[in-house]
């Protein structure tokens, strides 16, 4: 009877199922990695200068000398010095620290250096003062005669008045036309019409500026001027 039971006990235990194996936990989501902000192309202004500044040089312009020719001289020692202001400079000279205190926008920057300027900003210095005649190599126009490089163009500057020439077909024909004249550092404009220099006054004609090597006599570039826009 023993030997009955112990053998439909171990068939039974065959047929049973065996006992299911504990499930593996799935991993849990890991969350995006954030993504780098897209990259901004950085402007040509320096983001340096004074918040609220809108003026000539806000863009990060670079002049051209016609832009800076029809400048009163007063106009040409502010606006070299506005370039530096935008960055917050401190001036020296008490007229400038005056002028630029009453703006809205200027303020002293304690750490202000000239690294700050853009090459924009050093190429308009530089154009500037070419006007200003400041360097010991920039002096005053004087009487006489300026070639151009090719030879077909002739200024001669005498007194008040310059004679402008223009070489035809041959070397013996010239066209001349008098002209007034100011010199600015390493500039001259000449014009047709009233005495007096005045680039917003529409009665001036056939304005030129040109830019003249006095040590060499020679002309280096010319451009025609328009009258300013009052």
């Amino acid at each position: 009877m023993m030997i009955v039971l112990s053998i439909l006990l171990l068939a039974c235990d065959q047929d049973a199922p065996s006992p299911a194996a504990p499930a593996t936990p799935e991993p849990a989501a890991q969350p995006e990695a954030a993504q780098p902000p897209p990259v901004v192309p950085v402007s040509s202004s320096n983001t340096n200068q004074l918040h609220g500044y809108t003026g000539t040089f806000a863009d990060d312009p670079k002049l051209i000398p016609t832009d800076v020719a029809g400048w009163s001289p007063a106009d040409f020692r502010i606006k070299r010095n506005e370039i530096f202001a935008r960055y917050g400079r401190a001036f020296q000279s008490e007229d400038l620290q005056a002028h630029f205190g009453k703006t809205s926008w200027y303020t002293v920057n304690e750490v202000f250096s000239d690294a700050m300027l853009t090459r924009n900003d050093s190429a308009n210095v530089a154009l500037i003062k070419s006007f200003e005649g400041e360097t010991a190599t920039q002096k005053a126009p004087q009487n006489g005669e300026y070639y151009s490089d090719n030879g077909t163009n002739l200024v001669i500057i005498d007194g008040t008045h310059a004679e402008l020439l223009d070489q035809a077909d041959d070397m013996y024909n010239w066209t001349a036309e008098k002209r007034y004249w100011v010199g600015l550092g390493e500039w001259v404009i000449t014009w047709e019409g009233p005495q007096t220099w005045n680039p917003a006054d529409t009665s001036v004609r056939n304005a030129t500026l040109w830019k003249l090597n006095h040590t060499e006599q020679r002309i280096e570039d010319t451009f025609a001027l328009k009258p300013q826009q009052g």
